[in-house]
């Protein structure tokens, strides 16, 4: 039966400890006690978005209340995250968002520890219709009293969620979400408050000698702030009521994690400004052998008593993964960082909400938890900002309520940060790096029982993968590169009865030499083999095969739980879809996406999200560029458009800067692209102009609602490389 008729809202927790019945089992008994954290101040709390507080000491219609005022303002007042000051607000005042004249009822209770407590009679706002006003002396700033964690932080990032409330929402959206909110059946009920919350988990450091008009600008200047703000907005203007029953969505997922990053260095005196490239892969965790590790993955199960007169659905992950980094400094002096330097580390998402919309995709709001982890003998704090996920779920079978993929791309930043033990918490010191990460996450659905049989007969593939060259005590070797993106676009034909591969790809290499000088290699054809086998599941003390697996090269791991040459992956349980982190291989590390070959037409027309990330390289920059929400609309059978919508970080290497990410349509306002069906699921798209050609070539699913493409793009005088996802948005 289809059981995801309508959009649901889920009501999304995802704990720490991998996808486990544990950890849902944990949440259903969650209280929302984190203890005593407060929400200023330096310290750093692994395990928590970073920007929110504990509901300890609070009843259910309070709120508790703080000020951050920038340095400027404040300059001797106690030090706060974002090198904001936190200070005693000396007013207070709560008033309706439409009409400042129109007062709230509420009472103010000042603190001891700066901090004041504000009562709602008539019960907590959840949506925009209800301000906060905090003034210290010429200071004014105004908050959302909608905080899903009842924790308000009043300052410049609230003020500017503020104006842009104001400015793009009517009195009757405003109304409209808050009514919302007041009923249990309304898709969008938790979005507000998620927002109002979220923002303040963006790590952005407001400069010292910021005034409130400056900092505003800066955020404004953000790329990934305000359009995560807008796509928020968006998503809390989504009141669709659900008819009847909420759908219920329970499955268990393998996730295959791959990560590009540029950011810049300050960790080591001899490196610090440098640029880097960087890439994450997932990993799975050993915690102890032959007993339960923590692998890559999603679970999801419904759940009726988490919020009071809401169903719900708890969302449990964990993303293990190791990271590898090239340094790049002004005169082309290149360092090698591999996953030696850290610990293998942790992407969590934390509390959110989502909603699935027209049967196809998950839309959310979603933080991330921080983590610490030990380099040498000193600690290290690490922060993600928020994302809005925009993911695509395939429709489940008719005798199943369960997708078999959720496939998302998305763009965090964050930092690394110094941190000082003191007695039982951690305090922030110096900021060792700041990092800017394109994501692309398949999530395929786990089921015990997985036979290699499943997987036999001939799959398209596309693939992209980093070769990071250079040495840890920043050598170099003369005309070798020290940095190659390589992408390909092919066949595999597998024989599944001895797990044979034949590899039939089109290459193309992006490289970076010594020298500094950027090299193509043009697209050359290569025949290979590969091998592929079960990889077991060690799960509650129990040895399980569902779905992971080995990718090697001459040969397979004799110990079950040592590392293949290629790679691990995972499949749907019928076979037919695939993903592979390569780690580590003669091909660097990458993602690997394959799909069985089919007779089905490309289709002829329909609207689809295009997200992933391209990596350009020019003489003197680096550039990332992650495609964020863009729609690929196809016209015809011959005839597509490209409608841009870029979040770009550039790293200049003679200035030694590494730019905050802006959103930029380098490519104009719409692009005509030449359209192509190649025939066995595969396809192109193109386009040419004066500077140079855009090309996305791969393959489409049967269902025709999923691309799967490369992406070569050399217009604009810069080499762009990568790989994108299209997936269906109606």
């Amino acid at each position: 039966m289809r059981s995801l008729s309508g959009p649901a809202l889920l009501s999304a927790f995802l704990f720490l400890g991998g996808c486990t019945s544990d950890a849902i089992d944990a949440a259903k008994k969650d209280t929302n006690d984190f203890g005593g954290a407060s929400s200023g101040g330096e310290g750093f709390t692994p395990g928590t978005p970073g920007g929110g507080g504990t509901t300890s000491g609070l009843g259910p219609n309070e709120i508790r209340l703080t000020m951050e005022v920038p340095e400027t303002a404040a300059p001797d007042a106690e030090s706060s995250r974002r090198n904001l000051r936190l200070v005693k607000p000396e007013s207070i005042s709560v008033y309706a968002t439409t009409d400042n004249s129109v007062s709230v009822p509420a009472e103010i209770t000042y603190n001891d520890d700066l901090s004041a407590t504000i009562a709602f009679p008539g019960g907590l706002p959840l949506g925009p219709d209800t301000l906060i006003e905090a003034r210290f002396g010429d200071e004014v700033y105004r908050s959302m009293a909608a905080d899903a964690d009842q924790n308000v932080q009043v300052n410049p990032f609230s003020e500017f969620l503020v104006r842009q409330t104001i400015a793009k929402y009517s009195a009757f959206d405003i109304q409209a979400i808050t009514d919302c909110t007041e009923q249990d059946d309304c898709t969008g009920k938790a979005a507000w408050a998620s927002l109002a919350d979220q923002i303040h988990d963006f790590e952005i450091d407001i400069p010292g000698t910021a005034s409130k008009e400056t900092a505003l600008s800066l955020l404004g200047a953000r790329g990934d702030f305000t359009s995560y703000i807008d796509d928020m907005m968006q998503y809390a203007l989504s009141l669709d009521t659900s008819s009847g029953e909420l759908a219920v969505l329970e499955g268990n997922y393998n996730s295959v994690f791959f990560g590009v990053e540029l950011g810049q260095t300050f960790l080591e005196s001899n490196l610090s400004n440098a640029g880097f490239w960087g890439v994450r892969t997932g990993q799975e965790q050993v915690l102890s052998p032959r007993e339960d590790h923590v692998y890559p993955g999603l679970s999801f199960a419904s759940v009726s008593d988490l919020l009071p007169g809401l169903n719900s659905t708890v969302l449990s992950g964990d993303i293990p993964y190791s990271r590898e980094l090239l340094t790049h400094q002004a005169g082309n002096t290149f360092c090698l960082r591999d996953n030696s330097i850290w610990e293998l580390n942790s992407h969590t998402p934390a509390v959110g909400s989502a909603s699935i919309v027209n049967d196809i995709r998950l839309t959310a709001g979603r933080a991330l938890f921080q983590t610490v982890t030990n380099n040498f003998s000193s600690s290290i704090g690490w922060t993600r900002n928020p994302y809005y996920m925009d993911a695509f779920i395939s429709e489940p079978p008719a005798d199943s309520n369960t997708p078999d993929r959720i496939v998302s791309s998305y763009f965090t930043a964050g930092k690394a940060i110094a941190l000082e033990l003191e007695g039982e918490s951690y305090k922030r010191r110096d900021i060792l790096e700041n990092h800017f990460l394109s994501v692309i996450d398949i999530n395929v659905e786990r089921q015990s029982g997985f036979e290699l049989s499943s997987v036999n007969g001939a799959y398209n593939i596309v693939y992209t993968s980093q070769r990071q060259g250079s040495s840890s005590s920043c050598q170099t070797f003369d005309n070798q590169p020290v940095m190659e993106v390589e992408t390909g676009t092919g066949i595999w034909t597998v024989n599944s009865g001895n797990g044979s591969i034949n590899e039939s790809v089109a290459t193309s290499v992006l490289a970076r030499l010594p020298s500094g000088s950027v090299q193509w290699e043009n697209t050359t054809s290569v025949t290979r083999n590969r091998l592929v086998s079960r990889r077991p599941s060690y799960r509650n003390n129990a040895v399980l095969y569902d779905g992971r697996l080995n990718f090697g090269i001459s040969q397979l791991p004799t110990d079950e739980m040592a590392k293949p040459q290629l790679g691990v992956g995972a499949s749907t349980p019928d076979g037919s879809f695939m993903a592979v982190n390569m780690n580590d291989s003669p091909g660097g590390d990458g993602l690997l996406i394959a799909s069985s070959q089919h007779a089905i037409p490309a289709p002829t027309n329909g609207r689809y999200r295009l997200q992933g990330v391209s990596l350009g390289m020019s003489e003197d920059t680096n550039v990332l560029q992650h495609m964020n929400h863009a729609t690929l609309t196809i016209n015809s059978a011959s005839s597509a458009t490209l409608d841009p919508r870029i979040l770009e970080v550039t790293h200049s290497v003679s200035g030694s800067t590494v730019s905050a990410p802006s959103l930029v349509d380098s490519l104009g306002d719409s692009v005509t692209l030449v359209y192509a069906d190649a025939g066995n699921g595969q396809a192109s798209f193109s386009c040419t102009d004066t500077t140079g050609e855009l090309t996305l070539e791969g393959f489409f699913t049967p269902d025709q609602n999923q691309f799967y493409l490369r992406l070569r793009d050399t217009r604009n005088g810069e080499e762009n490389i990568g790989l994108v996802l299209a997936t269906r948005i109606r």
